[in-house]
């Protein structure tokens, strides 16, 4: 598992409580979502205005959703599935617990 680091908190004080860099972690899929309030929202477009780390890192999430939403399904060929399903069954058949 990669190791990810958070940068210090930087409050960034608006209208209501501060949000800082873990808080904007913590709810950018929300905030990309729609699914934060108008305030709340509001005040983390003020820390990505104040923050650089929190800025970079909404671009870079965006970009990530952008590239993800190009990639197309492929189906696996019928022999890897065929052969799954033989391992499968074999393995539910033996009453394997591994």
């Amino acid at each position: 598992m990669a190791n990810f680091r958070v940068h210090p908190q930087q409050s960034v004080e608006g209208k209501g409580p501060g949000i800082d860099c873990i808080d904007i972690v913590n709810m950018l899929g929300d905030y990309l979502d729609g699914d934060l309030s108008p305030e709340t929202a509001h005040r983390c477009q003020h820390h990505f205005s104040e923050c650089s780390y929190c800025r970079r890192l909404f671009e870079e999430y965006c970009t990530t959703i952008s590239v993800a939403s190009e990639l197309r399904d492929i189906p696996p060929p019928a022999d890897v599935r065929t052969r799954l399903r033989s391992r499968l069954l074999e393995h539910l058949r033996s009453g394997s617990q591994k």
